[in-house]
């Protein structure tokens, strides 16, 4: 940035053409690293969180992203609650996308 900061900015739905980029980032290029956490139980729930970066930034098109955008980190949440009612986990899967600006 202006002033030399670093900072995470998430990528959301409402920017759909950056979104799409960070998709086939994750789709079509290999991560520089990957970090899987424990497999955490808390809260009747379990929980393992994935981070991935990619430095790759071929598949970032609007030249004003691209031009402050260092690499892209996808994290995933991967997640089973336990379900009362059916006595049975339920699992659910999430993903964020965030753009490292330098």
């Amino acid at each position: 940035t202006k002033n030399n900061n670093d900072m995470l900015v998430q990528v959301k739905a409402n920017q759909k053409q950056l979104l799409e980029n960070c998709e086939d980032t994750e789709r079509f290029t290999k991560p520089q690293d990957t970090y899987q956490s424990e497999l955490i139980k808390a809260h009747g729930r379990l929980e393992q969180r994935t981070v991935s970066v990619f430095t790759d930034l071929t598949f970032i098109e609007d030249p004003e992203w691209k031009k402050y955008i260092k690499s892209i980190i996808l994290v995933e949440r991967h997640r089973e609650g336990f379900n009362t009612e059916l006595k049975t986990w339920v699992p659910s899967h999430e993903k964020s996308h965030y753009g490292s600006v330098h």
